[in-house]
C-alpha cells in the first residue's frame, strides 16, 4: 500500500537547500541509463492528497511515517509541517515563524526532528509545537556545501558534501558539534544524497549514481 502526498520529491541530490542546483554532473547519463533499463516498481498508488482549500500542499519535499499511524510532510514554500492520517485524511498545518525551509529528518519516539536548511538549525517538535529549548544549530564549513541530516533515536548525523571543501559524514552531539567523523573520498558528486539508519548503520544513497555506502 502507497500513499502519495502531492509530489514528494523529497532532498534531492543538491541537498537540504533552498534553491537547487541546476548544474549537471558527469554521472547524470548514468543514473538515466539506469532508470531507463530497470524494471518499473510494482506498488501501486492506494491515495493521494494535496491538502485543503484552506491549508494547500505548496512545495513539498519529506515525509515521515509516524508511530501514530500518522504521515507528516514539510512543506518548504509554505515553510510549515503538514500532518495526514493514514488515509490521506487533513489533520493540521503547523505554521512557525522559525521555520525556513524545512526538512523532516527523522523521529525521536512521538517527537519529529526537523533540519531548517536555510538556518541551518535542527528543531524538535512535539505534538504540534516546536520546542525551542531544544533547537540547535549546525555550522556549514562554507555556505555552498550540501547537507545531508539524520536523526535516529539517539543521535544526529550530517553528510557534508563540497567541491572546494573536504567531504565527511558526522555524528553530532546534542548541542550540534561534531564528536567524530568519517571522510568520503573522491569527486563530491559522487555522495550526493540521503543519510538513512539501516538497524544499527547509517547508510549513504547517491542520487546520481547506482550505490549506496555502509558506515
Amino acid at each position: 500500500m502507497l500513499l502519495g502526498v502531492g509530489l514528494l520529491t523529497g532532498c534531492l541530490p543538491y541537498s537540504c537547500q533552498p534553491q537547487p542546483d541546476r548544474a549537471l554532473y558527469p554521472s547524470d547519463s548514468l543514473s538515466r541509463q539506469v532508470a531507463q533499463d530497470t524494471p518499473a516498481d510494482t506498488l501501486a498508488s492506494f491515495r493521494s492528497t494535496r491538502g485543503t482549500d484552506a491549508h494547500p500542499l505548496a512545495h513539498p519535499r519529506t515525509v515521515r511515517f509516524m508511530n501514530d499511524g500518522t504521515v507528516a510532510v514539510s512543506d518548504v514554500e509554505r515553510n510549515s509541517l503538514f500532518r495526514f492520517g493514514a488515509d490521506g485524511t487533513f489533520v493540521r498545518e503547523k505554521a512557525d515563524g522559525d521555520f525556513r525551509t524545512p526538512f523532516l529528518i527523522g523521529t525521536q519516539g512521538d517527537t519529529l526532528v526537523v533540519f531548517n536548511a536555510e538556518t541551518n538549525r535542527i528543531d524538535f517538535v512535539a505534538d504540534g509545537r516546536r520546542q525551542a529549548d531544544r533547537s540547535v544549530s549546525y555550522e556549514r564549513p562554507a555556505p555552498e556545501t550540501l547537507v545531508y541530516m539524520l536523526a535516529t533515536d539517539t543521535t544526529l548525523y550530517a553528510k557534508v558534501v563540497g567541491q572546494q571543501t573536504d567531504s565527511f559524514i558526522a555524528r553530532l552531539d546534542d548541542a550540534g558539534d561534531v564528536i567524530a567523523r568519517a571522510p568520503l573520498s573522491g569527486p563530491h558528486w559522487r555522495y550526493a544524497g540521503f543519510l538513512r539508519a539501516w538497524g544499527g548503520s547509517v547508510v549513504s544513497l547517491s542520487g546520481f549514481r547506482p550505490a549506496v555506502d555502509r558506515l
